[in-house]
């Protein structure tokens, strides 16, 4: 997905999940706003990636969430400030009313 904006869904906003054995779910979020949502990001289950740079994640109930074995990986380094604004990079995260789990830097490939 890329320089898109998904806002003001009750539920999640995006999501990859698995519930297979072997199976496999990835999504790439560039240049992309996510806001006002229940949920922002969402990796859910083995197998599950959700890949997210120069993006903005604001205002969702809570931004990040990463169950069984799901990965949710940003890209440049992971820096979490102790005020409303954090910053993986190049992402803007700001304003969410929880952080959730926690995406794991990785560099671009």
């Amino acid at each position: 997905m890329s320089n898109s904006s998904v806002s003001q869904n009750v539920n999640g906003a995006i999501a990859a999940v698995t519930t297979a054995s072997g199976s496999h779910a990835t999504i790439s979020v560039d240049h992309s706003t996510v806001a006002q949502n229940g949920l922002g990001l969402n990796a859910n289950g083995a197998g599950s990636t959700v890949r997210f740079g120069s993006s903005t994640v604001s205002g969702n109930t809570q931004a990040f969430k990463i169950l069984s074995g799901g990965t949710l990986t940003t890209y440049g380094d992971n820096q979490v400030s102790g005020g409303t604004l954090t910053t993986y990079g190049d992402n803007q995260v700001s304003d969410n009313g929880s952080l959730g789990s926690t995406p794991t830097s990785s560099p671009p490939s």
